[in-house]
């Protein structure tokens, strides 16, 4: 539009042929383009989706009528898919939407994904405190990614957690039957196969 104002004042001089029709040119170029912008287009657009082995792939699917919340990491994605999940948080903070929400709501359970190495002591400690149904969905893979109060040697010390949060009891759901090796999971943690 500045670039057309400026050349309609500029013509109105005498200009040597060759430099009028340099501008010249250059308009039919400027409305050519606005031209092509102006047209609709059909864009096709995929969004990013899980890898086929990674776990937030099957961790993320929620039963039929249920309703998850995000959580910052590459499981964000669920997002833009069918999962019924909703709002997000800052790392640290998955679940306390729900607490907020739940004071006015008949629901009685929410999922909240954890990314990798996120505490999530906020979505544990609410709902045990004021007797709530929550479940906190952690897709765990690397040792290396971990929340501040996790030992170098990537494990975690559940039973000081589960202490210090007050929650009386784990489960610990594996989507593959009889995965995991003996003695891995924490005292008082039940295992169970989703």
């Amino acid at each position: 539009m500045v670039a057309k104002a400026i050349a309609a004042r500029v013509l109105r001089f005498e200009l040597p042929e060759d430099v009028r029709a340099g501008i010249l040119a250059r308009l039919d170029c400027i409305s050519g383009r606005e031209q092509a912008l102006a047209r609709p287009r059909v864009v096709e657009e995929r969004k990013p989706w899980f890898c086929s082995g990674c776990p937030h792939n099957t961790s993320t699917r929620l039963p039929e009528g249920s309703r998850g919340m995000a959580g910052i990491g590459c499981h964000y994605m669920v997002r833009w898919m069918d999962r019924n999940t909703e709002v997000y948080t800052q790392m640290g903070g998955e679940g306390v939407p729900w607490v907020g929400q739940a004071p006015f709501t008949e629901e009685k359970h929410v999922f909240a994904n954890l990314g990798d190495g996120t505490q999530g002591a906020h979505h544990l400690q609410d709902p045990v405190q004021r007797r709530r149904r929550h479940d906190g969905r952690a897709a765990r893979r690397w040792p290396d990614q971990r929340a501040d109060d996790q030992p170098p040697d990537g494990r975690r010390r559940h039973r000081q957690d589960r202490r210090r949060d007050g929650r009386p009891r784990q489960v610990q759901r594996r989507h593959r039957p009889g995965a995991g090796r003996a003695g891995d999971a924490p005292r008082r943690t039940g295992r169970g196969d989703a």
